[in-house]
């Protein structure tokens, strides 16, 4: 119960880290801090912001990484990814759905979701993983690799790659 109640904590921490991520001076540069894109049934959409946040629960680190498109035809595509590892070992390796109780690097099929947002009204969000994968490399500085496929039982499969700097948030609990 203590690990939903802090995944509920570091969500809202993201969206208001998001929100103030996206705020720039006129006077910073237009250059892009990102790249990587998100495919969904064979649409590409070009990631605008990322997320890392980082909780430790003692022996258990969970990462909660947030990969959120720009509009295409007033369409935003979110991507959450739930990736449970030993807080020894860091966050750096590859996330494969649980299969059993000794699995100690994996993504969670719940935590991990895509959702559809359409205008301001219209919200779909598919999770409960079939199957899926993730590979998450942490180069320092907050500048992230990471690559992504997930097909939850509902929905489309849905993929996608970013290299760059992430906004990064480390929480112990």
């Amino acid at each position: 119960m203590n690990k939903i109640l802090n995944l509920s904590v570091s969500v809202i921490l993201c969206g208001i880290l998001v929100f103030f991520a996206s705020c720039k001076k006129d006077s910073e540069s237009s250059e892009p801090i990102v790249s990587g894109q998100i495919k969904l049934e064979n649409v590409t959409y070009d990631i605008s912001v990322v997320s890392v946040q980082t909780i430790a629960t003692g022996d258990e680190s969970i990462a909660h990484i947030s990969l959120i498109s720009a509009s295409v035809s007033g369409k935003i595509i979110t991507v959450q990814l739930g990736c449970f590892y030993p807080s020894s070992g860091g966050i750096s390796g590859t996330y494969n759905l649980q299969n059993d109780d000794n699995d100690v690097r994996y993504l969670d099929s719940w935590m991990s979701n895509y959702s559809v947002t359409e205008g301001t009204v219209s919200i779909e969000m598919y999770n409960n993983l079939q199957s899926g994968t993730a590979t998450i490399k942490d180069n320092g500085n907050s500048n992230f690799d990471i690559s992504f496929k997930i097909q939850p039982s509902a929905g489309s499969e849905i993929e996608g790659t970013y290299s760059g700097v992430v906004v990064k948030q480390s929480v112990a609990s």
